[in-house]
């Protein structure tokens, strides 16, 4: 509409919006879409319009394409209730890792502003149940992918050991997290990879600073790295809380003795 007043983009825009409500009360959703989109192209500051062009999107199950026009919506109106839920459904409906999360984020967001509405508390308990589901899931797969590593460790099959431990780091990373960095660092240091084994130590302090098998692997694999006085460091600690281990003293004989 070159030439054409603000106003009369304006008008010609929620004559385009009000055409799309029709189109898509009529289930002519791909009509919708356009007018939709033509009202946005004259007004792209409506969240409205953003929210039901998404509305139509979802009709045809191009979930990706309805996130993105809710996320417009919410960036000019965070609080927008519709926006919000058709955001929620929509993150439910892909299946990808992370979005039953963002989906209950939404629909929690959601159901503070409109408690009451039965649509919005439908969605929410779906996301909620697919959360816990999926948090169960993943527990039970990282604590069969630690079971595995600590079996191939015993076994001497540290290479395989550390494939595992590290299925079970990314399966739930929340799962005892210090405890399996602290493994996988016991697992590197059988096969010679010391600073991978450091690192993974330090990490598992930084996880659990209280954990003292994560000082013990440090040291050691500090130790093989020549890193004498940090790793004495660390042997303290952990002879502090076991003081009459014969074979951690001998550790502690070794390294000072280099």
């Amino acid at each position: 509409m070159r030439g054409a007043s603000e106003k009369e983009k304006k008008w010609v825009a929620m004559r385009e919006k009000e055409k799309g409500n029709e189109l898509f009360k009529a289930k002519e959703f791909r009509s919708a879409i356009e007018a939709y989109t033509l009202s946005l192209k004259l007004d792209p500051d409506s969240p409205a319009v953003h929210s039901n062009r998404a509305a139509a999107l979802m009709k045809q199950g191009r979930w990706h394409d309805a996130i993105a026009d809710c996320t417009c919506a919410l960036d000019l109106d965070p609080k927008f209730f519709k926006a919000l839920m058709r955001r929620g459904a929509a993150y439910l409906e892909t299946g990808e890792a992370g979005s039953e999360q963002r989906a209950l984020d939404d629909l929690t967001a959601a159901a503070a502003i409109d408690p009451a509405n039965k649509e919005v508390r439908r969605l929410h308990e779906r996301a909620r149940r697919a959360v816990v589901d999926n948090t169960t899931n993943a527990a039970g797969a990282a604590e069969e992918a630690k079971s595995r590593g600590n079996d191939l460790f015993k076994a001497k099959r540290y290479a395989d050991a550390v494939v595992a431990y590290t299925e079970a780091l990314a399966t739930d990373p929340t799962m005892t997290k210090a405890i399996l960095l602290a493994n996988r660092a016991a697992t590197r240091l059988k096969v010679g990879k010391h600073a991978d084994a450091e690192m993974d130590a330090s990490s598992a302090i930084e996880c659990d600073g209280t954990y003292v098998k994560g000082y013990h692997r440090r040291a050691q694999a500090r130790t093989n790295l020549g890193l004498f006085e940090p790793a004495l460091e660390d042997f303290e600690r952990v002879v502090r809380a076991t003081p009459d281990s014969k074979t951690l003293q001998a550790e502690v004989n070794a390294c000072m003795q280099k």
